[in-house]
């Protein structure tokens, strides 16, 4: 379906307006439910422009992760006005609820998609993570520090995603859980 809306979108505010649709696809009908048909007529453009802009199914997964890794980033981004203990709590905080709350469902997303382009994906957003893990604990920044914080975010991902329906005070105990295990890993109390 053409775009009858009238608007005029600019490249990047159409392919990010594809990315998002595609994202509402993605976790309503699964990778293989999903349509690029179906994804161009609920953007209101053509199926053409969609392969424009991701020549198949894949390259436009590969681009919702990487829109949702993105935003993980983004989310958990450390602020300036905060001590390093708050900076970490809020990042915590932002990295569960964005688990809880991802319209993607990435667990299932990241599972079903291309196992390299997928890995790789998790595997950078994770070096991110840790990155700035060590830069607010000031913690040994060493192969074995690296794993362990690697395995935590799989932790707090997996306890995230367990503790959907969960109330409120379940998901402050989640975060004390983790926030009590980071601890034990970095070595001091937060």
């Amino acid at each position: 379906m053409i775009n009858t809306t009238g608007s005029r979108l600019s490249p990047e505010e159409r392919r990010a307006q594809i990315i998002a649709v595609a994202a509402q696809h993605f976790a309503r009908d699964g990778v293989v439910g999903t349509s690029m048909s179906a994804v161009a007529k609920d953007a209101g453009v053509a199926r053409t422009l969609i392969y424009h802009y991701f020549p198949g199914k894949e390259e436009l997964l590969g681009a919702v992760l990487a829109a949702e890794a993105a935003g993980l980033l983004a989310e958990t981004a450390p602020d300036a006005s905060l001590t390093p203990q708050e900076n970490v709590e809020k990042a915590l905080r932002a990295y569960i609820k964005h688990f809880r709350t991802s319209t993607t469902s990435l667990s299932e997303l990241y599972s079903s998609s291309d196992a390299t382009e997928a890995g790789a994906l998790v595997e950078r957003s994770h070096a991110m993570h840790i990155e700035r893990i060590l830069a607010l604990t000031g913690a040994e920044d060493t192969p074995a520090m690296h794993r362990n914080l690697r395995a935590w975010l799989i932790f707090i991902a997996a306890l995230a995603q367990d503790t959907v329906d969960v109330g409120t005070q379940e998901q402050d105990d989640v975060a004390v859980l983790s926030l009590d295990v980071l601890a034990t890993i970095v070595g001091h109390p937060f």
